[in-house]
């Protein structure tokens, strides 16, 4: 695992159109026969308990960003400090593109990451959906908010209970363009209720919206892409409200992007 001297917060990117065209067809296959070629790997790593399972989810992440740098993108990761692994983690990032998840499990493969996912993407996707169900992710209905509140309650004392590691996008959808949305401070509040032992960590990623610019044609050739795990913060002191908005403040220094509109 490689680290960089600073968070790359301007990403370059050159243009090989020519390029583009002609990885892009390599790509998408890679891209299906990963998510084929893990679905039943997994399924037989869950007969064997939640570390085998998790095992193989690590590695279908692994997968999916080996195929973004065959596809010619450099990712650059930066880790500001080690982060402790005998206290839970509450990861806070913003949020850009579907690669954003496999990037951060496999950079932050001994923590574990799990995420706060929709009900919907439990049905149809070949190893993705059958993950989500069966690795230890919260799975919420967005359509029910006082059962999603409820539900990542309860699921948060679990995370303080075996002091593992959740990630939360506050700005609650994927900022496609890859311009910072407002950060919502209801999430993490709920969170650090369940979880007064947590360390939250700032995440900057950037870079990744211009990837899925145009789905997978053409996958852009020669990108640069970053994971930036900023310096951890202490939750004692702050309020969720002053918590939030100080992860907000500092992904935004990171990624030089002024502050949102209200």
């Amino acid at each position: 695992m490689s680290k960089e001297t600073c968070p790359a917060s301007t990403i370059g990117r050159p243009q090989f159109p020519i390029a583009s065209w002609l990885i892009s067809p390599l790509h998408f296959i890679i891209f299906w026969c990963i998510l084929l070629g893990f679905h039943i790997p997994l399924m037989v790593a869950k007969l064997f308990g939640q570390r085998a399972i998790g095992f193989v989810y690590t590695l279908l992440c692994g997968a999916h960003v080996a195929n973004i740098k065959l596809g010619g993108t450099r990712i650059n990761f930066f880790l500001a400090q080690e982060l402790p692994t005998d206290r839970p983690l509450v990861l806070v990032s913003n949020h850009q593109s579907m690669y954003d998840i496999p990037c951060l499990v496999w950079y932050l493969k001994h923590h574990h990451p799990r995420f706060i996912a929709k009900k919907e993407l439990t049905r149809f996707i070949p190893s993705i959906s059958y993950a989500l169900r069966n690795c230890n992710h919260l799975l919420i209905d967005r359509n029910d908010p006082h059962s999603a509140v409820e539900q990542i309650s309860l699921y948060a004392k679990g995370v303080e209970k075996h002091r593992s590691t959740i990630c939360i996008f506050p700005e609650g959808t994927r900022a496609k363009d890859g311009v910072m949305k407002r950060f919502k401070s209801r999430g993490l509040e709920t969170l650090l209720k369940e979880i007064p032992s947590a360390l939250v960590v700032p995440i900057a990623i950037d870079g990744f919206a211009h990837l899925v610019k145009r789905k997978f044609f053409p996958f852009p050739y020669g990108e640069t892409a970053s994971l930036s795990v900023l310096t951890p913060l202490e939750p004692s002191g702050y309020s969720p409200k002053e918590l939030t908005s100080l992860c907000e403040t500092q992904i935004r220094a990171a990624l030089k992007q002024e502050p949102a509109i209200s």
